[in-house]
């Protein structure tokens, strides 16, 4: 879900970035909307040498990181790129893109998400770092929702019906949640066809099939009517009568493997919630036995329910 105004970009700003260093998503398959071909991905070339896989980043290299990717985010033809793809396949490339990002700093992928995650306590007094820091997050939201106006104003298919919600999945007042950055957001529709204000920064005469009030009373706009983007209230609750019954209940004190393979590198934390989908993923592709808590805050999800990948303390 797109934001009305800058201030709603801004607020989804943090979910947008830490989605990388949170929800550990892999990069997605290419292809374009009805078998149209995406445009080529931008590509970085790997640092040369052994990838930096343990200890904390320096300075120098969280700088280097953040407003290296932060630019190649907003540029011309990262937009053009993401703007090419389907809206629901949008966020995971733009992931995708600031992983291979991190070894073209010298950082093992999965190293380094886990230690973006602790930038902002690590670098609290660092005026600087923190910035940049800010700067990376806004352009991950920024990035998409700049896509989403490109592909809009190209005749990319956004927009609803005709009047009156004509061929629309809600109506006003229906109960929905929003994907905003990479957090699923209560909210009520409260427009259908919506033609949002010329200040919005919006493409002339584009008509946006939903206008919500998500529950902090924030109205934003939902840019297409797809369940990737918009969904009904509690469908993630919804779970598949086949899954099997998770082994551990929710509030478990719980050990997680951060690296698959390194039998030394466990996180203790709590379990907060079972069948786990990762937002941007489609209805039944892909379920998480669950969602994790770590000590240190962090949310991250284990793949598996096996004691190589998740077992109780």
């Amino acid at each position: 879900a797109g934001g009305d105004a800058a201030a709603a970009a801004e607020s989804a700003a943090d979910a947008a970035a830490e989605a990388m260093t949170k929800l550990r998503l892999s990069p997605s398959g290419e292809g374009g909307e009805g078998g149209a071909a995406a445009l080529p991905a931008p590509s970085f070339a790997r640092a040369a040498g052994d990838l930096q896989s343990s200890g904390a980043l320096s300075r120098e290299k969280v700088l280097r990181f953040a407003t290296g990717i932060a630019a190649v985010l907003m540029s011309d033809g990262t937009i053009d790129y993401l703007a090419s793809l389907p809206p629901n396949e949008m966020p995971a490339r733009c992931i995708a893109l600031q992983r291979e990002y991190l070894e073209h700093c010298g950082i093992e992928q999965e190293h380094g998400c886990a230690e973006l995650a602790k930038v902002p306590q690590q670098f609290g007094g660092d005026s600087e770092v923190l910035g940049a820091f800010r700067g990376f997050q806004q352009a991950c939201r920024g990035a998409v929702q700049s896509a989403i106006m490109t592909r809009a104003r190209g005749g990319g298919g956004m927009g609803g019906g005709g009047g009156g919600g004509g061929g629309l999945r809600f109506r006003e007042g229906a109960r929905v949640e929003c994907l905003i950055g990479h957090e699923w957001r209560d909210g009520v529709v409260v427009a259908t066809n919506f033609t949002p204000p010329a200040e919005s920064g919006a493409p002339e005469g584009w008509v946006a099939p939903y206008q919500v009030k998500l529950a902090t009373g924030e109205l934003v706009l939902a840019p297409f009517d797809e369940e990737a983007i918009i969904r009904e209230h509690g469908a993630a609750s919804r779970v598949d009568p086949s899954l099997p019954p998770p082994r551990y209940a929710v509030g478990t004190k719980v050990a997680c493997r951060m690296r698959p393979g390194d039998p030394g590198e466990w996180a203790d934390g709590t379990v907060v919630g079972h069948h786990y989908r990762p937002p941007g993923v489609p209805r039944h592709a892909l379920v998480a036995p669950y969602q994790i808590k770590l000590e240190s805050g962090e949310l991250i999800f284990a793949p598996a329910d096996n004691d190589d990948t998740i077992r109780k303390r």
